[in-house]
């Protein structure tokens, strides 16, 4: 049986004034009535014990008396690491303290004004697990991973293991601008990236020290090569994607 891993608050990702005005109050306070509880939790991976897709969540107050309900999304990213997964809890009402579970995992306790700063809006982690954050940058992010792939030159056997943590982070940055473009509303762009990004997740988890040539690696990416140019001229990024010296 797996143990219940511990949430722990590690950002808040809006505080918004127009939203407490349209609950009727002001900065730091409101009238009273219910408001929605939206939050994102976590894990470092969908499985593994943590399975947070599909989860119920269920907020008590300071009496343990249930005063609303949710499930969560499944992964709202196109890559397994992490796991990010969205909830709300709608119409909360008032009470002195509030706290949550998910799925198996307990949450915090949080004061109404906690939730008041944070426009009761959270993001919750478990594990050792970061949360990807919209960026708005997918041109100069591309760049990153075109030059990577196709002019960077090193020996896969000796430095691939330290040259596939930049791939890793490169991307988790496209991830981020996944998000941007889903949270635009552009789902072309963000379709593309859904088809993308998995063969360039794969990649950054191998062990490369088989392959002889970046030629190798080319063959794992075909997919990749023929929709990201497509994406880069819908964004009016540089055409530089697989602009490949062949040596």
């Amino acid at each position: 049986m797996t143990r219940p891993r511990g949430l722990s608050i590690v950002s808040v990702l809006l505080v918004a004034l127009a939203t407490s005005c349209a609950h009727g109050g002001g900065i730091g306070g409101n009238d009273g009535a219910a408001r929605d509880l939206t939050g994102n939790l976590v894990a470092p991976e969908c499985g593994g014990g943590f399975d947070i897709e599909r989860s119920q969540v269920v907020l008590h107050n300071e009496s343990n008396a249930i005063i609303g309900t949710a499930m969560t999304s499944s992964n709202a990213l196109p890559i397994p690491v992490p796991c990010q997964v969205t909830f709300t809890i709608p119409n909360t009402p008032k009470a002195k303290f509030y706290t949550l579970t998910a799925g198996a995992h307990s949450g915090p306790a949080w004061s109404e004004k906690d939730l008041e700063a944070q426009g009761f809006t959270v993001t919750l982690t478990l594990g050792n697990a970061v949360a990807v954050q919209p960026r708005s940058a997918f041109c100069s992010d591309a760049k990153q991973v075109n030059d990577f792939l196709y002019r960077t030159r090193f020996d896969y056997g000796t430095q691939w293991r330290t040259e596939r943590e930049r791939l890793q982070q490169m991307v988790t940055m496209l991830a981020g601008d996944y998000l941007a473009f889903r949270a635009a509303g552009d789902s072309s762009s963000a379709d593309i990236l859904a088809d993308v990004l998995p063969g360039l997740y794969t990649l950054s988890q191998l062990n490369l020290s088989f392959f002889t040539s970046p030629a190798e690696t080319r063959k794992l990416l075909a997919p990749s090569n023929s929709e990201m140019p497509l994406l880069l001229k819908s964004q009016a990024c540089p055409m530089y994607w697989a602009q490949v010296d062949h040596q």
